[in-house]
């Protein structure tokens, strides 16, 4: 469903389909698999985080419960491959982000001018922060995840959102 939304939203802008790629999958640091568990009937709750580098018995346990849905993960190395510049990335995906910019932070840096990044807590901010600042970028949108405070702990009822400049591939 993504993908066809995705190619109606490109039609609708003028893209045809050959200036564009698209891939079923998600951008990881490696190839594999991830588990994205299925959003019960009636439930308003899009923020289902989902199960990375599950092993291959859990992961075919789990998929048969009817509970998940399996992804391709694409190493984003792979997914830059022959591109000399990305102009543009935008990662959501559910709480899995922190851990994709630490693990192919060099892959960002050589090769991505623009990163928007949707957060899922104030530790995935704070992590994100500490990596890209660390790493030369600069913060250029910011809005924290807005939390409500249940008896159960904070809960997150408004996605936050961070966009990143690359200086050395992004002019000012």
């Amino acid at each position: 469903g993504h993908l066809n939304h995705a190619r109606n939203a490109l039609s609708l802008n003028g893209f045809s389909s050959d200036e564009v790629v698209l891939r079923h999958g998600i951008a990881h640091a490696k190839n594999g698999f991830a588990l994205f568990p299925v959003r019960p009937e009636g439930v308003d709750n899009w923020g289902l985080e989902p199960l990375f580098d599950c092993p291959d018995d859990k992961r075919k346990e789990l998929v048969e419960s009817g509970h998940y849905v399996e992804s391709p993960m694409i190493a984003l190395g792979d997914l830059a491959e022959g591109s000399s510049k990305i102009d543009l990335l935008h990662v959501d995906i559910q709480g899995g982000e922190s851990a994709l910019v630490r693990d192919c932070l060099p892959v960002l840096s050589e090769k991505v001018a623009y990163i928007v990044i949707g957060t899922h807590s104030r530790q995935i901010e704070g992590e994100l922060l500490d990596a890209f600042l660390n790493a030369g970028w600069q913060l250029e949108i910011e809005r924290p995840a807005i939390m409500e405070l249940r008896d159960s702990g904070p809960f997150v009822t408004v996605d936050g959102v961070q966009g990143w400049r690359n200086p050395t591939l992004a002019a000012a």
